[in-house]
């Protein structure tokens, strides 16, 4: 069962804009507190300002949220269970008591309520030796498969970035950012965007556009501080 907060509810209703958030970040699996209670925070602030309104997804006492209201955020801040996609049907039927959604849960989470921007950190990839292990994250496949434009800050560094591009590119994803490919460290490595943008006014044409074209697979944005021809 997904409940949709109140707030998220009335600006999907008004054509409103909404950006989707994990929670996996935001709990003990992803920051020592008080650090992600200030992430969250600021997190919240920065889609604000832009004149959206966040959606927080989580499980809590076996409810899956698109929008935890802000009076149960403290609860998600002290999640210590990872939700992915595949585990949503289990943790609602088990009623489990709090789940931290990752980004292929946010991303189907947010697909079934009609939220159409996604925002995380660095996703999931193809990990180093996969060759051997077969070991790919399902973020990959949920970005491709979702109607929602993920903007991120990129994959993890220690993936294997050039094969991660290299499965997004087999998916159709559109890789769409500041001409580099960034791992979500301050290491840059060089590999190079699908498509290279300069301004937010870009970014929205070419997304705007690409979900018109009848296909399964949608943009991923990342962005970079350093640029690389």
């Amino acid at each position: 069962m997904i409940v949709v907060g109140d707030e998220v509810r009335a600006a999907l209703s008004a054509k409103t804009a909404v950006v989707g958030l994990e929670s996996t970040i935001f709990s003990t699996l992803g920051l020592p507190s008080p650090a992600n209670s200030e992430a969250l925070a600021r997190c919240n602030a920065a889609v604000r300002n832009a004149g959206a309104v966040p959606a927080l997804t989580a499980v809590i006492d076996g409810v899956i949220w698109a929008g935890v209201p802000e009076e149960m955020e403290e609860r998600v801040l002290g999640a210590s269970v990872k939700v992915a996609a595949r585990d949503l049907g289990a943790v609602s039927a088990q009623r489990l008591a709090l789940g931290a959604t990752t980004v292929s849960a946010s991303l189907a989470i947010a697909d079934q309520v009609g939220i159409e921007v996604f925002a995380t950190g660095g996703i999931g990839g193809v990990h180093r030796g996969s060759e051997i292990t077969g070991d790919i994250s399902s973020d990959l496949d949920a970005i491709a498969r979702h109607g929602i434009t993920t903007v991120s800050a990129g994959a993890k560094a220690f993936l294997d970035l050039p094969r991660t591009l290299e499965y997004l590119e087999t998916r159709s994803v559109p890789v769409v950012g500041w001409r580099t490919f960034r791992p979500s460290t301050h290491k840059t490595l060089g590999l190079k965007f699908h498509i290279a943008s300069t301004t937010p006014y870009q970014l929205h044409a070419f997304t705007s556009h690409d979900v018109n074209w009848d296909k399964e697979a949608y943009s991923l944005l990342c962005r970079s501080q350093v640029m690389r021809s």
